[in-house]
């Protein structure tokens, strides 16, 4: 399957549905299915250096200053090179596997058909919790200490 690695923190905002476009230099045809894998920079929020769903991408027009919030950027964030909205329509998560990255996408080894998809909180809570050691150890300590990142992690309290 087509992969792309981007760093933990942004896929973490895609994973949690926060951010709904993705930028780049390039353009790519669409519509397209890619595995969203994170690289291996360390985040307390997410795993680096795993596969975590796939991300549809709808549609890839040039990026505007309306393309700004979506993108989780600020305006002085605007690049000054010509750049590509990848508009992402849905993701879905799946039980992490470590995949090594590359630059640009590339592809892994993987079907599709074979990967466990996560429907639940309480899945993505039991797949993602023993990669994340850093993090408070229940909904309430994350809470209590205001740690909001964390407070994503773990489905609330039944």
């Amino acid at each position: 399957m087509e992969a792309i690695s981007l760093w933990p923190e942004w896929a973490h905002l895609i994973f949690c549905g926060f951010k709904s476009i993705e930028v780049r230099t390039w353009k790519i045809s669409t519509p397209r299915e890619l595995l969203l894998c994170t690289s291996k920079q360390k985040y307390k929020y997410f795993p680096g250096g795993y596969a975590v769903g796939i991300m549809k991408v709808a549609d890839c027009v040039s990026f505007t200053e309306e393309h700004l919030e979506g993108a989780w950027m600020l305006p002085e964030d605007m690049p000054t090179k010509p750049s590509y909205a990848w508009m992402l329509d849905w993701f879905s998560p799946i039980k992490p596997f470590p995949v090594k990255g590359k630059v640009s996408i590339y592809n892994v080894d993987k079907d599709p058909e074979d990967f466990e998809y996560l429907d639940t909180n309480r899945a993505i809570y039991d797949a993602y919790r023993p990669l994340l050691p850093e993090l408070p150890k229940t909904y309430e300590e994350a809470r209590a200490a205001k740690d909001f990142g964390a407070m994503f992690i773990w489905p609330e309290e039944e």
